[in-house]
């Protein structure tokens, strides 16, 4: 907790060097329980395609966000902004309450309310739980990130005979001990398409003869650029998600057919399910957009998404805990992201790409004074804490 005391003390620090965005500009309030969206509408009302500067300002207090905020071209000259001296949060999770005791201290709650959670499993998710959208399904507890339960809780597992690398069918003698031949929803995370990056996918029990086999139901990833194999003897690997592995008060497994979430111990704890699917703000084809004093958590996929604008800024806000990427601003040309605390994410903190390589066109796009921590909690390989790409991007101070 005092890191994280430290990291907004640092953003608020930035945004005092710097200044506020559009200090003299017309201020439209929020409050807790306000559609943001229909602010949005109601402002672009107002202004009548002119570009007049203007605020969007937030009281304190959480705002849920079950859907994407998206601004354009007729947002062009807005700040969305927490008031003076708090921080508003766009918070895209579910709570889950209700939890009862199954047995041997592991606690279930009914999770029938979010369809979502019934989508079937695909690659990565090497401790999310992921669908086929690349959307990581993350349970935490108090703030904190739970990990899906796995076997063995530390090492690795081996493969044995390889029967078929097309389809992904081995043995397997380390699995078939644990009991769990017959079971759905177990995912499996290994070298499985290179030698080089992980990835994870759903694990099934077929029968063979004459000794029992498993087989990766990887082949919806197999295709394209993406198509080639690993599979061999030998190979490391661990597998998550069934009851028979939760035995640490740290993970969580979901039963996806009966939508429920198990976890051990401690039910009265605060539990929230990353739920949002999109980002929770998609800014897109505008220009002088300005965000700052914020705070964005919860979601399966990126939490911030930036495209093709002109001068955004992003400064002294919060992202934290989601599946995806902390911000993505691509195509842009004088984009500022600085003083932000950005943490806990399945992928990168960070990707900006702008600019033109081929031509030497520059960017002019700037990552700076930011505190990046905990990336790559679902694709632990290739996730940087901040990827740059095209021409002219500079990272400083970070």
């Amino acid at each position: 907790m005092v890191i994280r005391t430290y990291r907004v003390i640092l953003g608020l620090g930035c945004a005092l060097l710097t200044g506020r965005c559009a200090e003299a500009a017309k201020v439209y309030p929020a409050q807790p329980g306000d559609d943001l969206a229909a602010v949005v509408a109601r402002i672009r009302a107002e202004r009548a395609g002119t570009k007049t500067p203007c605020v969007l300002e937030l009281a304190e207090g959480v705002y849920p966000m079950p859907q994407t905020l998206e601004l354009d071209a007729r947002d062009d000259g807005l700040t969305i902004r927490s008031r003076a001296g708090v921080r508003a949060v766009l918070d895209g999770g579910a709570r889950i309450t209700g939890f009862k005791s199954f047995r041997d201290g592991i606690y279930v709650a009914d999770v029938s309310r979010l369809p979502f959670v019934r989508e079937p499993f695909a690659c990565y998710g090497g401790i999310g739980v992921t669908n086929a959208r690349n959307l990581v399904i993350d349970l935490y507890r108090d703030g904190e990130p739970l990990v899906v339960a796995r076997e063995p809780d530390v090492g690795f597992f081996k493969t044995g005979k390889v029967w078929n690398n097309t389809k992904f069918i081995f043995e397997s003698p380390d699995l078939e001990k644990l009991g769990v031949r017959g079971e759905r929803g177990l995912f499996a995370t290994g070298y499985w398409r290179w030698i080089w990056a992980d990835a994870s996918f759903t694990l099934e029990s077929i029968e063979g003869t004459p000794t029992p086999r498993w087989q990766l139901d990887a082949q919806g990833a197999m295709t394209g650029a993406y198509s080639y194999r690993n599979l061999q003897p030998n190979m490391p690997f661990f597998v998550c998600n069934s009851l028979k592995f939760l035995n640490r008060d740290c993970e969580w497994v979901l039963d996806r057919a009966n939508a429920k979430v198990y976890v051990k111990g401690r039910p009265d704890a605060e539990y929230v399910l990353t739920a949002v699917a999109g980002p929770i703000l998609h800014v897109k084809d505008a220009s002088g957009v300005c965000v700052e004093g914020m705070h964005f958590r919860y979601g399966r996929g990126n939490g911030v998404e930036v495209q093709n604008c002109r001068g955004f800024v992003f400064r002294d806000n919060v992202v934290e805990s989601f599946g995806g990427t902390g911000v993505v601003c691509s195509g842009g040309k004088d984009c500022t992201l600085e003083g932000n605390s950005l943490h806990t994410f399945g992928y990168k903190a960070a990707i900006l790409n702008g600019g033109n390589r081929t031509t030497l066109t520059s960017s002019g796009c700037v990552f700076a004074d930011n505190e990046v921590t905990d990336t790559g909690r679902s694709r632990r390989t290739y996730s940087h804490g901040v990827a740059i790409g095209g021409c002219g991007v500079s990272v400083l101070r970070n």
